[in-house]
This record gives structure tokens, sequence and C-alpha cells, in this order.
């Protein structure tokens, strides 16, 4: 009996692979011509790659942060070389909170045990040495800067106001990611520093209202990207609360850690909140930062999709998308998960978001896009 039921199955299985099976989903296919509108063709050639990742450090310099500067310059090689090991090449520049400072990257770090003779303005994986090395000891900056941190100021200088000061660290084709590292909040303000009775972080605690504002400062540092991806934030710092004691007007540590006290960084967080999908915060309460690398990197620097605006609007999924290399070769994608995707409108791209899988963007120089567009709109 067994013998003769699976007979049976065989047999229908066999006879169902000779009709035509309505639940079968094929692979979507592109039209050639397009549904409405008329057709138009252009070229993307300006763009970050995502296997291209220049990561620009602000490490607060004050002296009580040298715990955690070793910390950081500990971890940061094998944060580096993970990277790297996914096919992305790196830079890591370093500047500090010191709004005092003029623009451009921090001098090169040889305050660390090891790095005295360390002449490395930045490290880069393609350089030829231990480029890891020059990244932990630029990442060493404990030569007591200014008590009052102004984290997002210095990146707006640096990329917004004097975008020169960093021409030769930043290159054209290369994602941006931003690392705070700070064990108190940001205080970023044109009003002068006057020293009194009350700390810095005290002070700024109780003028909170009256410092730069955020959602502006986020609006002028995406600005400067390309595409969605081209920059991102992350933070590492005492996790936001109200701790402010006003009777007192003293600011509270919100933990005691391994590297010391940390104290809210409310400012910072929301900064972090406002990138969306590209911003993280993480907490310096901790005992290992390491950790705290491994997510940054997992969340904003393994190669994301690449995301292109049309400068026109499209009324349906492109006709085609073809990726031209550095070898002057031209192949089209596939509309899926393996080459591209069409989101349609978003705020970032209000003509429509095509969006491109990472694994095919490898030598990429340029994009060709066959889309359709309504004249009459």
């Amino acid at each position: 009996m067994p013998k003769l039921v699976g007979a049976l199955g065989i047999a229908l299985a066999l006879g169902a692979c000779t009709e035509e099976n309505r639940y079968y989903q094929p692979e979507p296919l592109l039209s050639d011509e397009c549904r409405r509108g008329e057709e138009v063709t252009e070229t993307f050639d300006d763009f970050e790659s995502p296997d291209a990742l220049d990561i620009l450090v602000v490490v607060d310099n004050t002296a009580d942060m040298e715990r955690a500067q070793e910390a950081f310059a500990d971890a940061v090689p094998d944060f580096l070389e993970g990277i790297a090991e996914r096919g992305i090449s790196l830079r890591l520049g370093v500047i500090t909170t010191d709004a005092n400072l003029p623009a451009g990257l921090a001098n090169p770090g040889t305050q660390r045990a090891g790095c005295a003779q360390n002449t490395g303005a930045f490290a880069d994986s393609e350089s030829p040495g231990d480029w890891t090395r020059v990244a932990a000891c630029n990442s060493v900056r404990t030569d007591a800067g200014t008590p009052r941190q102004q984290a997002l100021s210095a990146i707006k200088r640096n990329l917004v106001d004097q975008p020169d000061a960093l021409s030769e660290f930043l290159r054209p084709r290369a994602r941006l990611l931003l690392l705070v590292l700070s064990n108190e909040d940001d205080c970023s303000s044109d009003a002068p520093y006057r020293p009194s009775g009350q700390s810095a972080r005290d002070q700024c605690a109780k003028k909170a209202d009256e410092l730069d504002d955020i959602a502006e400062w986020v609006t002028s540092v995406r600005a400067q990207s390309i595409t969605e991806e081209g920059v991102a934030l992350a933070v590492l710092s005492g996790p936001p609360s109200d701790q402010y004691d006003g009777a007192n007007g003293t600011l509270r540590p919100v933990c005691q850690g391994t590297f010391g006290p940390a104290y809210p960084a409310n400012r910072l967080w929301q900064a972090a909140g406002l990138m969306g999908p590209f911003g993280l915060f993480q907490s310096l309460c901790t005992d290992t930062i390491a950790y705290n690398l491994s997510t940054i990197a997992d969340a904003l620097v393994a190669p994301a999709p690449l995301t292109l605006c049309p400068s026109e609007r499209l009324v349906h999924e492109p006709l085609d998308v073809s990726l031209m290399g550095a070898d002057a070769s031209v192949r089209s994608i596939p509309l899926g998960e393996s080459g591209f995707l069409y989101s349609g409108a978003s705020g970032a791209c209000t003509n429509g978001a095509v969006r491109i899988s990472p694994s095919v963007l490898t030598g990429v120089e340029a994009v060709e896009m066959r889309y359709c567009v309504d004249k009459g709109d």
C-alpha cells in the first residue's frame, strides 16, 4: 500500500508540472515602453559610493575624557578592520569639540603611548603601513580644551561654513560618518562663554533653550550630501535625562561608569534622532566601547542602497537602469532586491526614489536611467 501511494504522489506531481501553475510568481519584468507620458534618459555621475566611507571623529578633548579616549583608541583598530573586511575603502580623521580652534583636522596625535613618532594627519586604508594605528593615535586628544563643548558647532564650521578646511581629507565620492565622542552635551551657541562660579556644563544646562537650533543644524549638515545615505551621525555620550537641579544650578551625572562621570547629552541625542535611519545614539555608560562601535558599524556603516532622485517626476517605475563601470562596461540591472527598487515620491525625493542594491555597485562610475514623465504635469 505505501508503494502505491508513493507512485500515485509522483504521478500527480509530474502531472502538475505539465499544467500552468496559476500561483507561480515570476521575477518582475520591466516594460519596454511608457504606459503613460514620454520617455527621457538621465545620467547620474555624482553620488556617494557605498564602498567608500570617510569617518570624522569629533572628540571631547577635556581632561576628564582621557579614559574614554584611551578605550576608544583601543577599540578603533578592530572597528576599522571589520569595516575594511566588508570591502569598504576607509579614511578616519579627527577634530575636537573645542570651537575656539581653527577649522580643519586636529594635528597628528602624539599623546598616546607609542605614538610619539606619529605624523599621519588621518588614517587611510589604502595607505601603506599600520593605518589603524594612526587612527588610534589621533583619537587621543587630552590637551585640555575649553570646558564648553561645541561638537555640533565644530562639525558645522568644518562642513558647512568652511568646507575647504577638510578638502584634503574628504573624498567627493565617499559617504561620511560623523562620530561624536563626549561625556557631556553639546553647548553650541554664538554667545560668548564667560567663566563664572558655575561650570560650563551647568551654564549650558540652565540656558539650553538659548543654544543653536538642532533641527536647523541637521538640515544644514544633511544638505552637504548628494544622496540620502551620504551622511550619517553616531553619538557616544551620556544618555538623555532630566538631571538639572534648578535649585542648586547644577547638572548631575547620569552615570558614574568605567570612564568616569557621564552627563545627559539631550541635544546630541536629539540630533541623532532627527537624522532618522542615518542617526544612532549609544550610551557612554558602559564598560567597553568595542560593543558600541560594533553596533555603529552594523547600523550606519554597512554598505547601504544608493538612492537616486531623478530630476523629473516619474509616472511609474523606470524602464531601465544601467550601470556604467570604470572599464566602460554597461549593464542593465533587474527590478527587485538584487537590482533596484522604485519607492515613489518621498520627502527626500519628491520626483520618486530609485534605490539600487549595494551588491551591484562595486566599480560603478555612473548610472543611466530611462524613465517616463508626463509633460502635462
